[in-house]
């Protein structure tokens, strides 16, 4: 593969636009739900890279494994895609941090625009 980032400042941002491995955290077996259309996006788009859905309450999600928690995966994540209520995504972006995936997109309300309470959350969890 060439070097896409040749100054060492970026090649960081290779491992988020160039990703081998996404989880989702919070995945849906309903492809059509806010947890499942990341898996679904990904699988139409050709993605070739790993797919890994997190949920504990599935076994498989679009004929995929799917995995209990970010830290029963075996292989290093790249992109941690984080679909839950705010109330689980301190929790879940600190399993991030444990597994050192560098990057997650997370998609939920609860934070900035709920006022200052929601804007310290969110400060909190640009930090972390």
């Amino acid at each position: 593969m060439p070097d896409r980032f040749p100054h060492d400042e970026f090649a960081p941002l290779e491992r988020l636009f160039e990703a081998q491995s996404i989880a989702v955290i919070g995945a849906s077996f309903n492809l059509d739900k806010i947890g499942g259309k990341p898996i679904r996006y990904l699988q139409t788009a050709g993605y070739q890279g790993a797919i890994h859905p997190v949920n504990p309450r599935y076994e498989a999600i679009a004929n995929l494994p799917c995995y209990p928690n970010i830290a029963a995966i075996d292989s290093p994540i790249d992109v941690a895609i984080i679909v839950v209520p705010s109330h689980a995504v301190d929790t879940a972006i600190d399993d991030c941090v444990a597994a050192e995936v560098p990057f997650a997109l997370i998609f939920s309300a609860g934070f900035g625009e709920l006022g200052e309470e929601g804007r310290r959350r969110q400060a909190d969890l640009v930090a972390k």
